[in-house]
C-alpha cells in the first residue's frame, strides 16, 4: 500500500494540487502537501487495501469490511497527511498495519 500511495499521491498533488497545506517537521525541512494528492492517497490506499483482501483466499469478504475498508484508508490519509517531512513511509508501514490487524 505504502508503494501505491507514494506513486500516485505526489504525482497527483504536484500535477492537480491546487490546496495546500503545511507539515511541521522536525528538523528545519518543512513539507508542504495539497489536498487533491493527500486525496489520491485515501483512493489508493482503499484500493489497495480492497485488493488484498480480495486476493488474500484465507479472508472473506463481509459485510465488516464494506465499513473498515474505507475507515482504514482515510485513516491512512490522516497518517499521510500528519506526518513529519520524511517520515510518512515509516508511518504509513506501522499505524495502517496495526489498525488493519485489529479491524480486519
Amino acid at each position: 500500500m505504502t508503494g501505491l500511495r507514494d506513486a500516485v499521491g505526489e504525482p497527483v498533488g504536484t500535477r492537480f494540487g491546487r490546496h495546500t497545506y503545511k507539515v511541521p517537521s522536525l528538523r528545519s525541512v518543512a513539507a508542504t502537501r495539497s489536498w487533491e494528492g493527500s486525496g489520491a492517497v485515501v483512493i489508493m490506499s482503499a484500493i489497495a487495501i480492497a485488493l488484498g483482501l480480495l486476493l488474500t483466499p484465507r479472508i472473506d469478504m463481509t459485510p465488516w469490511h464494506l465499513v473498515s475498508v474505507p475507515v482504514l484508508a482515510l485513516v491512512c490519509g490522516v497518517v499521510e497527511a500528519a506526518s513529519p517531512h520524511g517520515w510518512d513511509n515509516m508511518t504509513m508501514q506501522i499505524v495502517p498495519t496495526w489498525i488493519a490487524a485489529t479491524m480486519l
